[in-house]
C-alpha cells in the first residue's frame, strides 16, 4: 500500500512539475554486444536516463501504454531518455508497434552497436544461457560449451542479415554505430563520440561492469577444432582465428 501510494504522489508529481523536453534514444542490438556496459557508462553522466530491455517481451501488455508510460514526464533535470532494443523484440509477440513508433519519429536518435567479432556473441550468449549469469560475478569459474557448426552459421547470418536491416533502414537519419571492440578498448574516445551525437559532454567514469569469458574463443569452445574443420564461410573463419 506504502509502495503504491509513494508511486501515485511521484506520477502526480512529475504530471504537474515535469517535462518531456528531453532527446530520445534508442540503443538497437544483439545480445552479448556489451549493451550493459553502455549503458551504464550513460547513466554515470549527468541528466542521462537509460534502461534496459522494456520491449523484450510484452506478456499481453499494450506496446503503446508501455511506450507512453517511459517516454512520459520525467525530472526537468533528466535530458536524454533512452531504452535497448534487441533486433528480434518483442520475443513473445508478432507485434511490431514499437518498431512503427521508432520508424515514424525521426527525431529519436538510433545508436547501433554492433560486435565485430559476432561468434564470440554467439557463445558469450550460450554460455550466459547455460549459467544463467548474464553479468561478472566475482569468483565465477570459465564455462566451456559445445556448439553445432549449423546452429552458429545459421546465427551468425541471421545476425548480419539484422545489421544490414538497421543499416538501411535508419543510416539516413540520427543514427550512430559503434562496435563492442572500439567501446572496451577506447572507451573514453568512444564515449566522447556518443556524448557528441547524444547532445552531452562526456565525463570519464568508470564502469562497475566487467567482461565475462576472458578467454580466446578456442579456450571457451569444446568442439572448437570442429568447427574449424566444418565451416568454410570466410567471415566466420576470420572471427574463429581471433
Amino acid at each position: 500500500m506504502e509502495v503504491r501510494l509513494r508511486r501515485k504522489i511521484k506520477k502526480l508529481y512529475l504530471f504537474f512539475f515535469g517535462t518531456k523536453k528531453y532527446e530520445k534514444v534508442v540503443i538497437i542490438c544483439r545480445s552479448r554486444t556489451g549493451s550493459n556496459y553502455l549503458i551504464s557508462l550513460l547513466n554515470n553522466q549527468y541528466g542521462v536516463q537509460f534502461t534496459g530491455e522494456i520491449f523484450r517481451r510484452l506478456h499481453g501488455r499494450n506496446t503503446l501504454k508501455i511506450w507512453n508510460a517511459f517516454f512520459g514526464s520525467k525530472r526537468k533535470s533528466v535530458k536524454y531518455v533512452g531504452f535497448k532494443l534487441f533486433y528480434d523484440h518483442p520475443f513473445d509477440s508478432d507485434d511490431r508497434t514499437v518498431w512503427k513508433k521508432i520508424e515514424e519519429d525521426n527525431s529519436i536518435k538510433i545508436i547501433h552497436l554492433v560486435r565485430n567479432n559476432i561468434v564470440r556473441s554467439i557463445v558469450s550468449k550460450k554460455i550466459a544461457e547455460e549459467t544463467d549469469a548474464w553479468v561478472y560475478k566475482e569468483g565465477q569459474s570459465q564455462r566451456k560449451i559445445s556448439i553445432d557448426p549449423q546452429e552458429l552459421m545459421h546465427e551468425f547470418n541471421h545476425t548480419r542479415a539484422h545489421e544490414k536491416r538497421i543499416r538501411e533502414k535508419y543510416s539516413s537519419r540520427e543514427y550512430l554505430e559503434i562496435s563492442y571492440e572500439e567501446l572496451t578498448t577506447s572507451t573514453n574516445v568512444v564515449m566522447k563520440r556518443v556524448g557528441e551525437f547524444v547532445g552531452f559532454q562526456y565525463l570519464s567514469k568508470k564502469s562497475q561492469l566487467k567482461k565475462q569469458n576472458k578467454g580466446g574463443l578456442q579456450e571457451l569452445i569444446v568442439n572448437f577444432h570442429t568447427l574449424q574443420e566444418t565451416i568454410k564461410d570466410p567471415e566466420i573463419v576470420a572471427c574463429l582465428k581471433e
